[in-house]
């Protein structure tokens, strides 16, 4: 150390410098060698020689990229020593020595020569952040350190995996940081700074977690590494983008980051370990409420979190089949911890809003609740003496409904009062903010509601029709499990008799499951049909078709007489006074009626029950209306009212039964017809063979065909040879 000293004193190092300026590389190696022995006295630093190494150093590193130096070797030592030289400067506090826009021009330039530097270039990087005025060089910076992210994401097959891990979480450490300390709306109001958050997004999805996730059951994991790479997590989540924030919560979840970090959690050896897990942990909880349940100022209710003592939540705690503790046994043993006196409200309002938020996106995993759990929410709700706000209800609601959803025995009489009690208490909340602020799109939420025998029909109908208002398909297979409730089956089928925005959900699951519903079906037909009635406005006949189309398609093996006789009764005076009230534009509609109709007919014929015959044949507004339907433009409907008539009049032959009104078919409308599409045209020639064979036999038929003029009768000659010719052809 004295002959350093000595030498430094005698301008050695000066001399050093001078020698570095050359293109010699054995001289330049040499002079770095003795350089870096200097750097072991403290003489060296205290007489400031550093600024004169370190800024000669740079210049080496220039002038090597300039000329394309071939020894990559010189550009590797270089770039140890700034690094090494900007370590000791923090170090010491020699302010000024460095010239850090000097330095990232540089080392910027090495990047995008030689890409094999790139270790050596973030090592620098890396020594550079930690002074303070790298701050006042930010848009400078951030290229350089997204270029080094990038490149360490693509390539990194000279490094191990721990090695990377520790590389990527000290970069991505400085640079969120870099981020946070700039203005809240810098990150995507300028591009390089929204690259850069990108990648460090991209680096903690693609590496960060997935080395949480994998390391959580490795005792000889080092803890220090695990604390680095959730500060970088932490400092990902905590950007000022809310919906990122959202979305970065939402993935963490649905890979079983939480379970994993209340694992770390029980391993953390510090205050500040465990304070990092911990605030992480809140903020996404917080995140997911405000996702799934709405806006509260869930931050503050989240607090009683931050409030217990670290591994106070970890006593006795059962394991769950697999690698991973059961995430609902920890949160319940948190709030356990919480003197209810103190903390009753927020206790409640915490433990629900963070289960909800979990089960949710959990729907495969049954949750580990017993009867302790039931008697404690119970409990809890007893508590609130006023209605909380919309998403505590929401979360209220919600976890109130698993146990029962589970079948969860009660512990005794006590108990049973108890649930009860809570469940008047759970509906009058809801019913203060109405079912569609509070409702959760969830199956175990319907079951609950379906198996209740308080809940009322109308409330019921709502929240089927609030899980179908998100259009999602994926709910026909969800809504299977609800199948054993009778009065979910009836709700469906209203819902598809009556309402036009989820109809079309609702017909898919129903044709899906159709031997499941048909036998419910035809038996509320007549309820809903009643209810559109001249009478009643309370329904509509165009809603109804569509269950009518159905029953059409599904028929049970069994149909009640009574059930077809009211039906006959109520169906042909419904389609009738609509038809009158209709347009042009729905005339297919009463096709679907008229296909139905022609159904029963022939139930009763296979039941040899004349009664419905006699219904449809005494009923004159329904003959008026087939009457005026012969008229229309309507090819679905002319083949329905042909297809009818053929029927009516092939059944009337069989009996001696007289109709109230006789149907007047005038030889135009007969050409007309028979000049249409082939299908009417075949329906019309159909009705007439039938209706002069019968004729013969039976003069009072309902229907009457005019005798036509000779020119009508060639005409109609001409377009049945056409026809016949016509499907010849075919």
């Amino acid at each position: 150390m004295i002959i350093c000293k000595i030498l430094i004193n005698c301008d050695i190092v000066e001399i050093l410098c001078e020698k570095l300026c050359t293109s010699n590389a054995l001289v330049i190696s040499i002079a770095i060698n003795c350089l870096k022995m200097l750097m072991g006295c403290q003489q060296f630093f205290e007489s400031r020689r550093i600024i004169f190494v370190l800024d000669t150093i740079v210049r080496v590193i220039h002038v090597s990229v300039a000329i394309e130096c071939s020894d990559d070797q010189i550009v590797s030592d270089c770039l140890k020593l700034v690094s090494f030289l900007l370590d000791k400067t923090f170090e010491h506090r020699i302010s000024s020595a460095c010239n850090i826009p000097l330095v990232l021009n540089n080392i910027w330039k090495v990047l995008k020569a030689n890409k094999g530097q790139i270790l050596n270039v973030s090592n620098v990087v890396l020594s550079i952040m930690q002074f303070k005025e790298v701050e006042d060089y930010f848009f400078l910076i951030t290229p350089v350190l997204e270029a080094i992210l990038s490149s360490l994401l693509q390539d990194n097959g000279d490094l191990h995996k721990t090695e990377l891990i520790v590389h990527l979480s000290l970069l991505g450490k400085h640079t969120m940081n870099l981020l946070m300390k700039q203005n809240g709306q810098i990150m995507y109001s300028n591009q390089n700074t929204a690259n850069i958050f990108n990648t460090c997004l991209m680096m903690t999805e693609k590496f960060l977690v997935p080395f949480i996730l994998k390391t959580t059951n490795s005792t000889a994991s080092d803890v220090n590494i695990t604390f680095l790479v959730l500060q970088v997590i932490q400092s990902v989540f905590l950007c000022d983008n809310e919906t990122a924030k959202i979305d970065f919560a939402v993935y963490l979840l649905q890979n079983g980051f939480l379970q994993t970090l209340q694992n770390f959690e029980y391993r953390m050896n510090c205050w500040p370990q465990w304070d990092c897990a911990r605030s992480l942990l809140t903020g996404l909880l917080a995140s997911l409420c405000q996702k799934e349940l709405g806006d509260e100022n869930w931050y503050g209710l989240l607090a009683d979190l931050k409030l217990l003592p670290p591994r106070s939540s970890y006593t006795n705690l059962p394991l769950r089949t697999g690698t991973h503790l059961d995430l609902f046994a920890i949160i319940f043993n948190y709030f356990k911890c919480i003197p209810d006196k103190k903390y009753i409200s927020n206790t409640l309002k915490c433990f629900l809003s963070i289960w909800v938020v979990y089960y949710i996106k959990k729907t495969a995993i049954r949750p580990s609740v017993d009867e302790n759990f039931l008697s404690r929410v119970c409990i809890y709700i007893s508590l609130l003496k006023e209605t909380p706000s919309p998403p505590i209800v929401k979360a209220i609601w919600f976890i109130f409904a698993i146990p029962i959803a589970f079948q969860v025995a009660c512990r005794g009489v006590k108990d049973e009062l108890n649930v009860k009690s809570a469940t008047r208490q759970v509906l009058e909340f809801v019913n203060v903010h109405g079912v569609r602020k509070v409702f959760t799109r969830h199956s175990i939420l319907l079951s609950w509601i379906f198996a209740s025998q308080v809940v009322k029909s109308e409330m019921k109908a709502t929240a089927v029709k609030l899980w179908l208002e998100g259009g999602k398909t994926e709910a026909i297979n969800e809504f299977k499990d609800l199948k054993i409730h009778k009065e979910f089956i009836v709700t469906i089928l209203e819902i598809l008799a009556t309402s036009d925005e989820t109809a079309s959900l609702v017909e898919q699951f129903v044709y899906a499951e159709g031997n499941c519903f048909a036998e419910d079906a035809w038996s509320l037909l007549p309820k809903l049909i009643s209810s559109c009635v001249p009478q009643s406005k309370t329904n509509n006949f165009f809603n109804l078709t569509t269950l009518l189309r159905f029953c059409t398609v599904h028929k049970p093996g069994f149909v009640e007489q009574s059930v077809i006789l009211r039906i006959a009764c109520l169906l042909p005076g419904v389609i009738a006074s609509h038809y009158f009230d209709s347009n042009e534009s729905t005339e297919c509609k009463f096709s679907i009626g008229l296909l139905f109709l022609s159904i029963i007919l022939q139930e009763g014929l296979r039941f040899k029950d004349e009664r419905v015959f006699v219904q449809l044949l005494n009923h004159k507004k329904f003959l008026t209306f087939i009457e005026s339907s012969l008229s229309s433009q309507n090819n679905d409907l002319l083949i329905s009212i042909l297809n009818f008539l053929y029927i009516i009049i092939e059944f009337q032959a069989r009996t001696n039964i007289e109709s109230s009104k006789v149907i007047v078919l005038f030889p135009q409308n007969v050409l007309r017809l028979v000049s249409k599409e082939t299908d009417v045209a075949s329906l019309t020639l159909k009705l007439l063979a039938t209706f002069f064979t019968t004729i013969a036999i039976q003069a009072n038929l309902v229907l009457n065909i005019t005798p036509p003029s000779a020119t009508q009768l060639r005409i109609l000659y001409i377009q049945i040879h056409m026809h016949c010719s016509q499907c010849f052809v075919y």
